[in-house]
């Protein structure tokens, strides 16, 4: 297709949305055959330079094992990568990841703070991550919610000082 034309010129360019966009099309097979592993492939380029978006997919191909071999640490990695720039998806799947202990060790506390990040900058899943959230909390004592809101904000403040330290343009 024309776009991805463009697209895969950019991408040669070490263009990371571009690169993301290629993978988008191959994990949907838009314009082309669907192919998982094309698709990882794209996504991991584009993660490599730091794409939110790319990271977050990339995450999601690990976690489902899909064009990549399941792994759950891998799936944390880069949710986590793409968590600490802000991406809302990302911090939600890493707080559900640290509820149940996948690819990450089992912590309320961290589960709680991604959760409520989540919920605070995505419509979303606002939803969801509030529930989740909320259900963690009836479970832990004053000192640890106490505990976990502090985590909250010190996630909030490593989230704004990466923010202020990426170049503009960057995704």
């Amino acid at each position: 297709t024309e776009a991805l034309t463009w697209y895969r010129k950019a991408a040669d360019q070490h263009c990371a949305p571009a690169q993301s966009k290629i993978g988008v099309l191959h994990a949907n097979g838009h314009g082309v055959k669907q192919d998982y592993v094309e698709a990882a492939r794209w996504f991991r380029m584009a993660a490599d330079q730091g794409n939110a978006s790319a990271q977050v997919s990339l995450g999601g191909m690990y976690f489902k094992g899909m064009g990549v071999e399941k792994n759950y640490g891998e799936a944390a990695k880069w949710s986590r990568k793409a968590a600490e720039q802000g991406n809302s998806d990302a911090q939600f799947v890493l707080g559900g990841m640290y509820s149940v202990g996948e690819g990450v060790e089992m912590n309320s506390l961290e589960a709680y703070a991604w959760l409520t990040l989540a919920a605070g900058t995505s419509e979303e899943v606002a939803k969801p991550a509030t529930e989740l959230a909320s259900a963690i909390a009836t479970k832990m004592s004053a000192q640890q919610l106490t505990g976990a809101q502090k985590r909250v904000k010190e996630l909030r403040d490593l989230i704004g000082a990466k923010s202020k330290a990426l170049p503009s343009g960057t995704p």
